[in-house]
């Protein structure tokens, strides 16, 4: 497992329309929920991360913390060119 394979997921979400379907039918799911931080990461560890497993993207939940620390590291001061932004839209 790695951080390498969460880019790769997020790379793939942003091109595949039928697995961003399946994530943000996920997140309809919890939508007008009330989420802490805890919570969300308590759903991405019972959810997020077995279906994105199941399409062949295995990672942690430190992972996937470790690459959004690195994406908002790296886009401090920076834009996001468009495949990222529909990459990140696509996530729950």
């Amino acid at each position: 497992m790695s951080v390498d394979n969460v880019k790769k997921f997020y790379d793939v979400l942003a091109k595949d329309e039928a697995l961003k379907q399946k994530f943000m039918d996920l997140s309809k799911k919890y939508q007008g929920m009330p989420l802490d931080e805890a919570k969300a990461m308590e759903l991405a560890e019972l959810e997020f991360l077995p279906l994105a497993k199941h399409f062949g993207y295995e990672f942690s939940l430190d992972d996937l913390r470790s690459y959004s620390d690195q994406v908002k590291q790296g886009c401090q001061g920076a834009e996001l060119s468009e495949e990222e932004m529909q990459a990140v839209a696509g996530g729950v």
